[in-house]
């Protein structure tokens, strides 16, 4: 992550602190100070994913960073606690494999003779 979004995350965070109790952390709040719903945040991202002929949601964009994150190699368990998700069986919904990882499995597979 770029040095400058890492300070921005951790400034929202710090102030997102003084609003919400320790247990529930949140980077964007609403003008009341409280955690914005998907719902709200899908409000934001909608408009932006159609000028860019996307389609975006605010579950679409937690998806592929879980996924991101299992890709990338990171325990499962680590995942499945930034999701939190209390049974690793949700997580691992983000873990399952595409025709393409397949593929690369395959075409990387070595086998001494």
């Amino acid at each position: 992550m770029p040095a400058g979004v890492l300070a921005w995350v951790s400034d929202a965070t710090d102030s997102a602190k003084r609003f919400l109790p320790h247990s529930e952390p949140a980077v964007f709040l609403n003008p009341k100070g409280k955690r914005l719903s998907a719902r709200a945040i899908d409000l934001v991202i909608l408009p932006i994913g159609t000028d860019a002929h996307l389609q975006l949601s605010a579950h679409i964009l937690r998806h592929t960073c879980l996924t991101n994150l299992v890709r990338l190699g990171n325990d499962l368990v680590l995942v499945a606690e930034i999701a939190g998700h209390k049974r690793l069986e949700t997580t691992r919904r983000y873990s399952l494999p595409s025709v393409e990882d397949r593929e690369h499995a395959m075409e990387n597979l070595q086998v001494d003779y």
